[in-house]
């Protein structure tokens, strides 16, 4: 059994467009190996831990785990391996990851949105790497007083784990996947100020066109264009930012 959790440093950004989370931190994990017990102090042995260099990782057994959902990432350069007289082993990595996360812009901008990573074992079914979140509920944890960023507030973390099976008729196998799920909420203040009250000026600004004299018709037309083509040019910058939409957005 292998427990996993990701402590999570920042959201780098949401590129809404595309639909795409990416995401640093640090992914650890937990399993126990009987073939590396070793003689704790108490027992007359040497050391209460080893730590092994990241050159002689190749030698000892890993769990095959990949993020389903990325579209790209890296792993970076800080990695830790501990290994405790038990053969009890957590290891820690550093990883800058792109995630696919699918969004509902019905409400924006009071919009919510759960963005998961989701881990699983590549090349070992259920029967011999079962994955799930630490403790069963402790699988994302989040740094000490982040928030999020300036556009996305974060809301909370949850974690879960499903099994699906995969294969043809008799020859189905399991496989677990563990769901890391951040919940973000879009902060609305900008696109209030920016968006939404700037629109209602517009247009209440060409209702005003309605009291000029009708016979001064170039003064008013001009503002009812004016007023239209602003309004058309907010659209198109919130337009800019969404992907193609079958349906209306608040």
């Amino acid at each position: 059994r292998v427990a996993v959790q990701f402590y999570l440093t920042s959201i780098v950004g949401i590129d809404e467009k595309s639909q795409l989370i990416t995401v640093a931190g640090y992914l650890r994990q937990w399993w126990t190996d009987g073939r590396l017990r070793f003689p704790s102090p108490s027992e007359g042995g040497c050391f209460s831990k080893l730590n092994i260099n990241s050159r002689r990782l190749d030698r000892v057994w890993q769990p095959d785990l990949y993020f389903d959902n990325e579209v790209h990432g890296g792993q970076g350069d800080a990695d830790l391996f501990f290994v405790y007289p038990s053969g009890e082993i957590w290891k820690s990595v550093m990883i800058r990851k792109q995630l696919q996360c699918p969004m509902d812009f019905g409400d924006m901008p009071f919009d919510s949105h759960t963005c998961s990573l989701v881990v699983a074992s590549f090349s070992e079914d259920a029967n011999e790497v079962e994955v799930y979140p630490l403790h069963g509920s402790e699988g994302l944890t989040l740094k000490e007083g982040y928030e999020g960023s300036t556009v996305w507030k974060l809301a909370g973390a949850s974690s879960r784990s499903e099994v699906k099976w995969f294969g043809t008729d008799s020859d189905q196998y399991p496989w677990t996947y563990v769901y890391l799920d951040i919940h973000v909420s879009r902060r609305s203040f900008f696109y209030v100020r920016n968006v939404i009250a700037v629109g209602i000026l517009f247009v209440v600004m060409s209702y005003c066109s309605l009291f000029i004299s009708r016979h001064v018709a170039p003064a008013r037309a001009t503002m009812a264009v004016v007023c239209v083509l602003s309004i058309l040019q907010l659209i198109n910058a919130v337009n800019a930012q969404l992907p193609q939409l079958a349906y209306g957005t608040w």
